[in-house]
């Protein structure tokens, strides 16, 4: 039998890191779930210091820190869990008989419907989408390509900042065989001509050179599915523009919706002009915007079905 060596620790801080032993026991949790399956795939694939920042963040209240928790694992309180369990939830007197979402009760409810697919926070997941693109934006024109001519679909026309020139893709680039309604429909977050000045308008015969880049919320752990959506989204531009002579670099930026980041997205940053240090500064501001976000959701969700019905809210439910 092995021989235990009881070590007796001072605090429960600096000293017990000191006396805790080098190898230990994990226990005898199940590790064939759906959960445990997919964040041990997605795990190697994520950069890990900008992706769990929330934890060592002290601007990130302790609940808010739990709640993200609760989200990435499935363990979130949502109607699909009371419905699971046969309990009540918000204002329901008896146990609910659904596990659709009580908001807009087309869908199934559950932490990636709370996060990004309930038609009733649809605001609030393109505000989260908007900022991300801006800071984005802001950071590239500190690096190299400051100075270049910009287009960013995030936001409205007349809120962009003075080094985009629109929202719209210049209709100068425009190939003649392509219609304006089509061009129109053409609308990538962000696209930096790096040949060009923002002072200079492009015109038809020019062979730019383009960084292209398209920024999107997902689960956290189904980063390959949205950036095959985001490739297939802007597949025809890039093709027309590719067919027309232009030199051109498509970055897709995938975001988890708790603030899990790609270690691509490091290298996708340092080829739009930003240092290393740079880089990580604007990932780690990308995941703090995810996790105030989930936090805003929550609140906001929260809110309504305190609104809803109080007097039935089940203990141990997340507080609004």
């Amino acid at each position: 039998p092995p021989v235990h060596r009881w070590r007796q620790a001072s605090n429960l801080t600096a000293d017990i890191k000191n006396k805790a032993p080098s190898t230990h026991c994990t226990g005898y949790a199940n590790l064939t779930g759906i959960y445990v399956s997919n964040w041990q795939k997605t795990t190697p694939t994520l950069h890990a210091a900008s992706s769990s920042k929330f934890w060592r963040d002290p601007s990130v209240p302790w609940g808010v820190k739990v709640n993200i928790l609760k989200l990435r694992w499935g363990k979130f309180w949502t109607q699909k869990l009371a419905y699971r369990f046969g309990m009540r939830y918000a204002n329901s007197t008896k146990p609910v008989t659904t596990p659709f979402c009580p908001h807009c009760k087309c869908c199934m409810d559950g932490a990636s419907h709370v996060l990004g697919g309930c038609k009733e926070y649809k605001p609030f997941y393109i505000n989260r989408h908007n900022t991300s693109v801006k800071d984005v934006q802001k950071d590239v024109c500190n690096g190299p390509y400051g100075n270049c001519f910009m287009v960013m679909d995030a936001g409205k026309q007349d809120e962009l900042p003075a080094t985009v020139k629109s929202q719209r893709l210049p209709d100068t680039l425009r190939p003649p065989h392509i219609t304006p309604e089509l061009w129109r429909k053409f609308r990538p977050d962000l696209l930096v001509i790096t040949n060009m000045l923002a002072s200079e308008i492009p015109t038809h015969g020019m062979k730019l050179q383009m960084e292209m880049v398209e920024v999107g919320y997902c689960s956290d752990t189904n980063h390959a599915v949205k950036i095959q959506e985001k490739q297939e989204q802007h597949a025809q531009l890039l093709h027309i523009l590719k067919e027309a002579g232009h030199t051109v670099r498509y970055h897709p930026i995938t975001l988890g919706t708790t603030g899990t980041i790609r270690k691509e997205t490091l290298t996708t940053l340092q080829q739009l002009g930003l240092t290393q240090p740079q880089a990580e500064k604007t990932m780690n501001k990308l995941h703090q915007n995810a996790i105030q976000s989930a936090a805003d959701i929550i609140m906001a969700r929260r809110i309504r079905e305190y609104q809803m019905g109080t007097s039935d809210r089940q203990p141990g439910s997340d507080p609004p």
